[in-house]
């Protein structure tokens, strides 16, 4: 039996869903569509793409209508004028995205939706734009401002060539997006690689700033806080993920084995909770019996 290879799983990937270019004045978004049921909306991290959440769109478009863009000046998205202030260039994404969806989904549609990492910080911007959101789940979120423990200094990749370039993909991808090294097969290489190079958008830093607690406050449907035990964007992610979540009714977190690009590394896990979670059965299973599930105030258990 022969075993595909990562560009043709992702090839066979891509050829199950749909591909829409929408248009945010001259700049193209590119948005896919996979399976049929409730919206789910998934946005990616930075230097990403849809690619992402490659472990995660089959599992999830079981039960939704599975929603992923680029994000501008990233991937097939068209590339966004630079702006001198990170925090417009961030809320211009999240127009991007509210303008472009509004044009493929009715802007009164109950969605749910989901961000990683960078996409945490568009996704809590999306919110405040997107009045119909049901329920919300961020993995890994940028923008909570409580510090990080990266230890591996990331290589400057773009001056290299030949097995000293791939030899600093594998090094980054270990230093900041995965815990095991056994999850660094060559699909998560194809991924990262790609993505990286696809990547124009500068201005990760603000990101490492408190910032999404305070996007979220106004947010009154529940979320989902997802972090890996071994997340190096992360000081201490239990404490983020309580802090985010303390004091309000249907937020709950959990802290899982993996490291930032937990969606990948623990892939079955995550879509069992995610499944769990966007259901109409949520509140009963939300925590899925992982260890390290709370709930709020309980405490139980980007650049690249």
């Amino acid at each position: 039996m022969t075993i595909a290879s990562p560009k043709d799983e992702i090839r066979r990937l891509a050829c199950s869903g749909e591909k829409y270019t929408v248009f945010w004045g001259t700049i193209p978004v590119v948005w896919r569509k996979f399976g049929s049921g409730s919206p789910l909306v998934l946005i990616h991290g930075g230097y990403g793409n849809w690619l992402h959440w490659v472990k995660n769109i089959e599992p999830l478009s079981w039960k939704h209508t599975v929603w992923v863009p680029d994000l501008p000046s990233m991937g097939e998205s068209g590339t966004m004028v630079e702006n001198e202030d990170p925090m417009a260039a961030l809320k211009d994404m999240a127009a991007a995205l509210v303008a472009t969806f509004s044009q493929l989904v009715d802007p009164e549609t109950e969605i749910d939706i989901a961000g990683f990492s960078l996409g945490g910080v568009i996704t809590a911007l999306f919110a405040q734009q997107w009045t119909t959101i049901r329920r919300m789940a961020l993995l890994g979120t940028s923008g909570h401002g409580q510090g990080r423990r990266q230890t591996k200094d990331m290589i400057s990749w773009r001056k290299l060539d030949g097995r000293a370039q791939q030899d600093a993909f594998r090094h980054n991808l270990m230093s900041l997006m995965l815990q095991r090294s056994a999850c660094a097969d060559d699909l998560a290489l194809e991924v990262y690689e790609a993505t990286c190079r696809e990547c124009r958008f500068r201005g990760g830093k603000l990101t490492r700033q408190s910032i999404v607690h305070d996007m979220l406050e106004t947010f009154r449907s529940p979320i989902l806080f997802i972090w890996g035990e071994g997340d190096v964007t992360a000081n201490y992610p239990a404490k983020v993920a309580d802090w985010l979540s303390r004091g309000r009714r249907g937020r709950k977190w959990a802290v899982l084995p993996g490291g930032h690009w937990i969606q990948y590394e623990n892939a079955d896990t995550v879509n069992q909770m995610l499944l769990c979670w966007f259901s109409d059965f949520a509140s009963s299973c939300a925590s899925v019996n992982v260890d390290g599930a709370g709930e709020s105030g309980s405490g139980e258990g980007d650049e690249q």
